[in-house]
C-alpha cells in the first residue's frame, strides 16, 4: 500500500510538468527578440498564461526547471561563435544559467508589458562575476607567498544596489590573514577586524572604508 502512495504521488507531481520534444523548434534564436518570438510560438496559449501569472523571480524554475532545461539543450548556449549564445557572449554574458536567466526574466516581462531593461541585467551578472571571481594571483601583494590560500568569500550589498565580495585568504605558515575586494583591494588585517566583517549586522562598507580610506 505504501509502495502505491508513493508512485501516485510521484506520478501526481509530474502532471503538467513535461515540454513535449515534439513541439521543440529546431531554428536557434540569434537574440534576445527572435529568442522572445520563438518562446511564443512554441509554447500553447495555455502555458503562456501560466507562465504569464508566476512571480517574476520563479521565471527560471518554471515547471520545475524543464523550460529552461529545453532553452539550455536545444539553442546552444554555450557556442561563442554563433547563434544566440554568440549574441550573449558579445554582450559579456557568458554563464550559460545566467544567459537562460536572462530569456526568462525578460520574456516575462515582455508578456506583463513591463521594460525588459535588458542593459541592467547584463550588468548585474557581469558586475556579479567580477566580484565572486578569486583574484588573480598577478594582483597579489609581495608580502602575500605562494603559501596563502583562498578559505571562504564574505558577501554583502552595495549601496548602489551592486553585489559585493570580500575574499578571505590565510598564510598556512604564519597564519596572516589577507583579505581582497574587488572594488578596494588587497589588505592584511587581525583577527579583530575579520571578526567584525564576519558579524552580520555588521556594516562591511563601513568597516572597508574605513580600512582603506582611513587617514
Amino acid at each position: 500500500m505504501k509502495n502505491l502512495i508513493i508512485i501516485f504521488f510521484v506520478s501526481v507531481g509530474f502532471v503538467g510538468c513535461t515540454i513535449s520534444d515534439t513541439r521543440i523548434d529546431e531554428k536557434i534564436p540569434t537574440n534576445i527578440e527572435e529568442a522572445f518570438s520563438t518562446l511564443d510560438n512554441f509554447l500553447t496559449e495555455n502555458e503562456l498564461n501560466q507562465f504569464k501569472e508566476i512571480d517574476e523571480d520563479k521565471s527560471y524554475i518554471w515547471k520545475n526547471y524543464l523550460f529552461t532545461t529545453y532553452i539550455k539543450n536545444n539553442w546552444n548556449l554555450s557556442d561563442s561563435s554563433s547563434g544566440i549564445g554568440q549574441y550573449f557572449f558579445k554582450l559579456g554574458v557568458k554563464d550559460t544559467s545566467d544567459m537562460t536567466g536572462i530569456i526568462t526574466r525578460s520574456f516575462h516581462r515582455k508578456i506583463n508589458n513591463k521594460e525588459i531593461r535588458l542593459d541592467e541585467q547584463i550588468h548585474y551578472y557581469k558586475q556579479y562575476w567580477s566580484v565572486v571571481t578569486p583574484p588573480n594571483k598577478s594582483t597579489y601583494p609581495k608580502e602575500v607567498t605562494d603559501t596563502t590560500i583562498e578559505i571562504y568569500v564574505l558577501r554583502y550589498n552595495q549601496k548602489n544596489g551592486d553585489y559585493g565580495a570580500i575574499h578571505v585568504h590565510q598564510d598556512s605558515i604564519n597564519d596572516e590573514i589577507w583579505i581582497h575586494d574587488y572594488n578596494y583591494g588587497w589588505k592584511n588585517i587581525s583577527l579583530n577586524i575579520l571578526d567584525s566583517l564576519e558579524d552580520r549586522t555588521s556594516n562591511k562598507i563601513k568597516i572597508m572604508n574605513s580600512l582603506f580610506y582611513k587617514k
